[in-house]
């Protein structure tokens, strides 16, 4: 994945809702009314819901969920590298120092 498409990704979700995202219903307020706003709507009566203090972006958060969920195995892929990385030099650092 490269150093763009991450920085993509991070301008995708500073232009979303604000969290934390729920799938949870949001409480009542006095009125009755649903105290937050469903940011999507993956099946009837299945939300995913958020209280956002500045309001809801919602084309932004359709791109964001788009294009997460599109770049997540790519992410994962990196993340095991670099784990696997990590070890290689944790080990070689510990052959340095006499540990292994």
């Amino acid at each position: 994945m490269s150093e763009l498409s991450i920085e993509g990704l991070r301008a995708l979700y500073e232009a979303s809702t604000p969290g934390p995202w729920t799938a949870d219903r949001p409480a009542k307020d006095a009125d009755g009314w649903p105290a937050g706003v469903i940011v999507a709507a993956v099946a009837r009566g299945q939300g995913i819901y958020a209280d956002p203090p500045g309001g809801s972006y919602p084309e932004s958060d359709r791109r964001w969920i788009i294009a997460a969920h599109n770049a997540f195995p790519a992410l994962l892929d990196r993340i095991a590298e670099l784990e696997r990385e990590n070890a290689r030099l944790l080990a070689a650092w510990a052959r340095g120092r006499g540990d292994a």
